[in-house]
């Protein structure tokens, strides 16, 4: 309207006036219905709306809490005085005696380090999780958005997944990875190989992955993954979970515990729970 404005005044363009002011109009028309045609001269194109890249959005650091715990625990090598209200971040190094520790980082998404093994949090973000495992380790992993990584280093191997439940036993002859749900991908310099559910792929140190077969799971197998599934938190709301409080569970002799109803293992243990009234 300013442009026909401004032309109206010109001399020789009031009888102009009205045809422009019409064709304003009909362009308006025409552009209802072919969007991806271009306005006239004289109309100028809108801004375009950036686009956010994943890679160029800020990665947002995770925190990794114990939910359960039996045995020793070293943080950084130190021994915390109160692990259940240590903050787990990237760059810190865990190793576990003769217990386990079980670490949530999200809903529905932990880890359990097994005993005597060592577990080092490389990356711990938003976009990408990086441990490097010596040692057993059992993860369930929520599904992955497309630009998150979920990856597990074994000595050589990687293990890279997008939302299941594994585990990972690298010693100093081989590296077996279970799978009991989902699919996880496993490789080396030489290529991957794919684990699905149910399934276990055990590579001797001085072989490639290629050459390795991926072999069923037994009933018993199966079994014992499941009972290995890391404990977490029903709601992961980390200013909720902060009126949580340790329970100590302890027993004169190796006994299994039931905590509300769900079996956790052997006494004598610490688990992390909500304010209220449970039983044992």
């Amino acid at each position: 309207s300013v442009s026909t404005e401004r032309r109206a005044k010109q001399p020789g363009r009031e009888s102009r006036a009205g045809w422009i002011a019409a064709g304003v109009v009909a362009a308006a028309a025409v552009a209802t219905l072919f969007v991806d045609r271009p306005g006239p001269p004289t109309f100028r194109e809108p801004l375009a709306m950036p686009v956010l890249h994943p890679e160029r959005v800020a990665a947002k650091p995770l925190t990794g809490l114990i939910n359960r715990l039996t045995g020793d625990l070293m943080i950084d090598g130190l021994r915390p005085a109160d692990p259940f209200r240590v903050s787990l971040a990237a760059g810190n190094v865990l190793a576990t005696g003769d217990g386990r520790v079980d670490i949530q980082f999200g809903d529905r998404s932990a880890f359990a380090l097994g005993p005597h093994s060592r577990l080092e949090l490389v990356r711990f973000d938003s976009r990408a999780i990086e441990l490097v495992v010596d040692g057993t380790i059992d993860v369930e992993v929520a599904t992955r958005a497309p630009d998150q990584h979920f990856t597990v280093r074994a000595g050589l191997r990687e293990i890279e997944v997008r939302g299941t439940q594994f585990r990972i036993v690298h010693t100093t002859k081989t590296t077996d990875v279970s799978c009991r749900h989902g699919l996880v991908a496993v490789r080396d310099a030489g290529g991957q190989r794919d684990v699905g559910a149910a399934r276990r792929l055990v590579i001797p140190t001085d072989k490639p992955v290629l050459g390795e077969t991926v072999a069923a799971l037994s009933i018993d197998e199966v079994t014992e993954l499941a009972d290995a599934t890391p404990l977490t938190m029903p709601v992961w709301d980390l200013t909720t979970l902060g009126n949580s409080a340790p329970l100590a569970i302890t027993s004169t002799s190796r006994r299994g515990v039931r905590l509300d109803g769900v079996e956790l293992g052997d006494a004598p243990m610490h688990v992390r729970v909500m304010p209220g009234r449970h039983t044992v």
